[in-house]
């Protein structure tokens, strides 16, 4: 049921490419569900079969494993491009014994592997229906990954994103653990939306934040508010969180990226919700939205805004503590921040709140 006073389950022909295409990445999401239950079991039984990534981000053979089933099994070429959060792990589950990086896919699993991947295989042929080739997919494989190695899985989700002309268009964010399993999907464009969530009464007065360190600039605007803090992983879920009135706003100044956002702005757009960049947001009240595209450089850069950090910073970083030229951040950061919020009615209030705790702490963007 949905907490907006909307049907959750709009029926629709499916005769338009992106409802057509939600419902079978939907159903790829539910052939995968119980392989990546499997794996959250396996990990957090097993530390061997996760790791710490550059930027000290947990990594698991999940993440690599789910991300290449969707694109190279389900996906294939037909999209103009796809862009995963794990696009540069090496992933063998073709010849046994089966990888991602370094870490060996326990052997109990690799049948199970062979499984899911031909019935994706099969269920794929029918995404030849229509033509995507003008379509770009942003995916994370498992988004709040640490969580998902720390027993929170519950609060990690699956999220694929398809942008068309550089915008967010459509886009579904999965929760693989609960059971059954929840999921919101939608295209504003096409008035298709569907959902299997858990929705609450909203007091009107939550804001969602990281489970990790909050800046004291956010601090500043949850008191403004008069918000309580709910802190919980994932972009992806929080987007979730939002559609079930367990969240009122979801701020943040500290770095996601592009496939962090792309599923959830979609999907928040076409149940007449929003997701934005927050440095705009800042300055105006305005709503803009990141630019989803597959390459380099960071299309929504602004000098001398971004924080360096571990989590955005590329090889080029100076060793200035902001960055002044794009080629210092990595192209899919989302560096600007964020805001989602579900009520229109409540713009102009949190645009003061956060002008308000800005006057006090400036905001991270990092």
């Amino acid at each position: 049921q949905s907490t907006w006073g909307l049907d959750s389950r709009i029926s629709k022909m499916a005769s338009e490419r992106f409802t057509f295409l939600l419902q079978r990445t939907k159903q790829a999401l539910d052939i995968l569900s119980p392989l990546i239950k499997r794996f959250y079991v396996a990990v957090n039984s097993d530390s061997s079969i996760s790791m710490r990534k550059k930027d000290e981000s947990l990594f698991s053979i999940a993440d690599g494993c789910v991300e290449e089933l969707l694109k190279q099994s389900f996906f294939g070429s037909r999209f103009r491009s796809i862009v995963g959060e794990e696009s540069e792990s090496i992933v063998n589950i073709r010849a046994r014994p089966y990888t991602v990086r370094h870490l060996q896919i326990p052997s109990e699993l690799w049948d199970e592997v062979d499984s899911v991947r031909s019935a994706i295989e099969a269920l794929s042929n029918e995404i030849s229906k229509f033509d995507y080739s003008d379509v770009e997919v942003f995916i994370d494989p498992i988004d709040g990954t640490k969580e998902f190695c720390t027993g929170f899985g519950e609060q990690c989700s699956v999220c694929i994103g398809f942008s068309l002309q550089t915008r967010s268009h459509a886009g579904i964010v999965y929760r693989p653990i609960p059971q059954p399993t929840q999921y919101a999907c939608g295209c504003l464009a096409e008035n298709f939306r569907e959902s299997v969530l858990d929705p609450v009464p909203s007091n009107g007065k939550r804001f969602l934040t990281t489970n990790g360190t909050v800046s004291r600039f956010l601090l500043e605007a949850m008191n403004i508010l008069g918000f309580e803090q709910v802190k919980a992983g994932g972009a992806g879920n929080k987007a979730l969180l939002l559609l079930e009135g367990r969240g009122d706003v979801y701020i943040s100044d500290r770095g996601v990226s592009r496939w962090d956002t792309c599923a959830s702005q979609a999907v928040l757009e076409a149940y007449g919700a929003s997701l934005s960049k927050l440095t705009p947001f800042l300055r105006s009240g305005a709503l803009e939205s990141y630019t989803y595209t597959a390459g380099g450089p960071n299309k929504d850069f602004e000098s001398g805004v971004t924080l360096l950090s571990k989590y955005n910073k590329s090889n080029k970083a100076g060793n200035g503590p902001k960055a002044a030229l794009v080629d210092e951040i990595l192209p899919y950061s989302n560096t600007c921040g964020l805001i989602s919020f579900t009520d229109p009615a409540n713009r102009a209030k949190f645009h003061s709140a956060v002008v308000a705790a800005k006057q006090k702490f400036e905001p991270e963007f990092d």
